[in-house]
């Protein structure tokens, strides 16, 4: 369920207004469509010589926009997904759909509906958060900001819920994709907690993530164009056989279509 809370922007400088040194975003209603890939490598932490096991997923993802007055709608779908293990490959489509308010700055409000994880789908929900950007009412050039973010996503089986710290910088308001994007830098600091639902399977998971990535957000309305990341994974899995602490690096490339 995702919900946030926001930082007002730090100004790092005191300049004078201009419209070529500060950004009004705000969201607007629509439709758009994306292409996510995720290139992953997952190593046992404990053990030095384990088999380092490569996974590539590349996702088509929609999210719908309407305008409800106050505030906004957000419709999200994954229309494909597509997982690459290098033993395993194999493709299917979430049929559920994801619905959240939002504010036309970007604030998660409240989800409708449960995460739901069988091991094979990705939930749409999770997602969302890395497509819409929290956005202060104004922001200058080397202004920073942040929000504070829970979602819940799924590890095979195993729902986790994600609170995060997303701290964000306005880096350049014209040199991203040919002057009609801005470009934001965005890291995060995460924890994760996360209980298996099945009844014959116990587990249990904990762990910490970090990440940073580069955004190039449309200058008119603060939607994501385009973005490229790096992030870090350490979770353990607590299980009746055992504890499996494991790693996972991840780069996420995402494209608006």
């Amino acid at each position: 369920m995702p919900a946030n809370t926001t930082e007002a922007p730090r100004h790092d400088s005191v300049t004078a207004e201009s419209k070529e040194s500060s950004w009004v975003p705000h969201i607007t209603p629509g439709h758009w469509q994306y292409f996510i890939r995720d290139s992953s490598r997952v190593y046992l932490s404990n053990d030095t010589t384990a088999r380092v096991r490569p996974i590539e997923s590349i996702m088509i993802y929609s999210i719908t926009i309407i305008d409800g007055g106050n505030e906004l709608t957000l419709m999200s779908h994954a229309d494909s997904l597509s997982i690459n293990t290098h033993t395993i490959a194999k493709t299917n489509a979430d049929s559920s759909k994801s619905s959240e308010l939002i504010s036309k700055q970007g604030q998660f409000r409240s989800t409708q509906g449960q995460t739901t994880c069988t091991g094979s789908s990705a939930s749409p929900a999770a997602r969302a958060p890395e497509i819409i950007v929290t956005l202060p009412a104004q922001v200058r050039m080397g202004d920073r900001w942040a929000d504070t973010a829970s979602t819940t996503s799924c590890h095979g089986k195993i729902p986790l819920i994600q609170r995060a710290v997303r701290e964000y910088e306005l880096l350049d308001l014209n040199s991203c994709l040919e002057h009609d994007g801005v470009k934001v830098r965005r890291t995060v600091s995460a924890t994760f907690t996360g209980t298996s639902t099945e009844p014959n399977n116990h587990l249990t998971a904990n762990g910490a993530g970090s990440g940073s990535s580069i955004l190039c957000l449309q200058r008119e309305n603060g939607i994501l164009l385009e973005s490229d990341g790096q992030s870090r994974l350490d979770l353990t899995i607590t299980t009746t056989r055992g504890t499996f602490p494991f790693t996972q690096n991840t780069s996420t490339h995402i494209k608006r279509r």
